[in-house]
């Protein structure tokens, strides 16, 4: 498909399928070089997409670009991060949305786990408020199926994945049958 960068948008125009704005997320040249990096970068679409329910963020394609960068694209929302809504109230939400935003969220994970996919970096940062109420979870680069079967080829036992600052303390000491 033929896309095009617009700046002035602050988005992409996903052009031959349906001429919608689009967001897009594209690894860094030195990342691709990476091949476990660059196949953690491409599974964050499926494991979104494997996912019905309307809180997670879809990847609507996926491709290379000519220099071999990976890239996927995802619906462009429009909104605020929970972490800048967070910020822009001076480091305070009123309870009552923050209850609604954690209610929203735990019904997200539950449809992920009910798939056996597990995020293992929820953080502010990667939960999404649109400007017309819904919360959304996206950035599932650090995500796993957990089937209680298969071992993970993409992260070795006792590697730690996500941001420590927001990590359950059975997922930072590298436990994660835990």
């Amino acid at each position: 498909a033929r896309r095009r960068r617009d700046r002035a948008a602050r988005g992409a125009f996903h052009i031959e399928r349906n001429g919608s704005r689009v967001a897009l997320k594209i690894l860094h040249k030195d990342l691709a070089r990476d091949t476990t990096f660059a196949e953690r970068f491409r599974r964050e679409g499926y494991f979104g997409n494997a996912v019905l329910h309307s809180g997670i963020v879809r990847a609507i394609d996926d491709d290379m670009t000519d220099d071999g960068c990976a890239f996927l694209v995802f619906d462009l929302l429009e909104g605020e991060t929970l972490e800048q809504k967070r910020s822009r109230l001076g480091g305070k939400m009123p309870l009552s949305d923050v209850l609604n935003v954690g209610d929203a969220v735990l019904d997200i994970l539950q449809a992920a786990h009910d798939h056996q996919i597990l995020h293992r970096d929820l953080k502010p940062d990667n939960v999404y408020l649109t400007r017309s109420g819904e919360v959304k979870l996206f950035d599932f680069g650090s995500a796993r199926f957990n089937d209680g079967k298969s071992k993970s080829e993409m992260t070795s036992v006792g590697m730690v994945i996500g941001t420590p600052a927001f990590m359950a303390p059975e997922q930072a000491a590298g436990k994660r049958e835990d």
